[in-house]
């Protein structure tokens, strides 16, 4: 009994350490000294839940199980988890860190690189391309020839009339005003196809093929240039007095003695229609301007009131002109203005 007494006794010993433990986990003593019983499991679980909710505590551990919180928020790992932890926790915020300054870096310099042009900003690109654009059009503008007016002055014979029964052939020059105010720059001229019709019918009586006709045109100013052309036509019909184009030009180029005619006495003329087109150097290969206009009671070259002194029928031919003249003039003195220019 001794023996059993003493082991319920070492028993009651033992267990009273067990006992105190338990009641310094789950009972709680307030500030006047009275012991309050600890919250059950199911408590201290709704409690668990709510500190979770409020990131005081965390819902899992490392190893995947409920890690007890205190309500200050410090959980119950070992200081080496806790290092550890910490130290990945440092690492991957170095490493993230790294990543996305080294991504934003790449953006900007992509940004960078997309807002360049030619080795330089895109501001400073479309500066330059309007600057170059605005200087090639200015060029355009003074630099490119505009077709400028021209009227009939006057014609000149360069010798006398050839008139046979069935035709006619007669040498002269026609002076044209022409108005080159428009232009910035000369006008090289190194050809001027020329051709003269009858108003009435469009029959063609005059043409300048093959003869020199290279000039140039002064800007800026009116000037008038002389062409040399020749008065051609032959009736090929059986009946020459049913030609009334070949009777109008006997007719208007039969030699009258200009000194002799009564004052206001007017010599019989001819209605024209003249046109032209420009070979203009360096453009001809693109660009041939053609032009016309209409000169009405124009007198026979022979008849002209310009005809230099000699000029009569089986008189002195006189010199052709083989080269167009230029004359500038202040005004200008027309008698029939340009109708249709192209």
């Amino acid at each position: 009994m001794m023996a059993m007494g003493s082991n319920n006794l070492s028993t009651g010993t033992e267990d009273k350490p067990q006992s105190t433990t338990q009641l310094s986990q789950f009972s709680k003593t307030d500030s006047s000294g009275k012991t309050k019983k600890a919250p059950s499991k199911i408590e201290e679980e709704e409690n668990d839940v709510i500190l979770q909710k409020l990131g005081v505590i965390s819902a899992t551990d490392n190893n995947g199980t409920r890690s007890k919180g205190s309500r200050s928020g410090i959980s119950y790992g070992s200081g080496r988890s806790r290092g550890r932890r910490s130290q990945w926790a440092d690492e991957s915020g170095d490493e993230y860190g790294h990543n996305h300054k080294g991504r934003r870096l790449d953006r900007i310099r992509r940004g960078h690189e997309a807002q360049r042009c030619c080795c330089c900003t895109t501001r400073t690109c479309v500066f330059l391309t309007f600057a170059l654009l605005i200087s090639f059009a200015l060029a355009l503008y003074f630099l490119v020839p505009r077709t400028p007016y021209f009227a009939f002055e006057s014609v000149t014979p360069n010798g006398p009339p050839v008139i046979t029964k069935d035709r006619i052939r007669e040498p002269f020059a026609i002076q044209i005003l022409i108005d080159s105010k428009s232009n910035y720059v000369p006008i090289r001229i190194d050809a001027i196809e020329m051709t003269v019709w009858l108003q009435y019918n469009r029959t063609k009586i005059a043409d300048n093929d093959d003869m020199a006709s290279s000039f140039v045109i002064q800007p800026r100013v009116d000037q008038v240039i002389s062409i040399p052309m020749i008065l051609n036509y032959r009736s090929y019909r059986m009946d020459i007095s049913t030609d009334k184009v070949l009777q109008e030009l006997v007719e208007a180029c039969t030699y009258v003695d200009l000194d002799s005619l009564d004052e206001g006495v007017m010599v019989p003329g001819i209605n024209l229609i003249v046109g032209g087109r420009l070979h203009i150097w360096g453009l001809s290969w693109i660009w041939k301007p053609t032009f016309s206009f209409d000169a009405d009671n124009v007198p026979c070259p022979v008849n002209s009131r310009d005809r230099p002194a000699g000029i009569s029928p089986g008189g002195d031919p006189g010199n052709p002109s083989t080269s167009s003249i230029v004359r500038p003039v202040p005004v200008p003195s027309a008698t029939a203005m340009m109708t249709s220019i192209v």
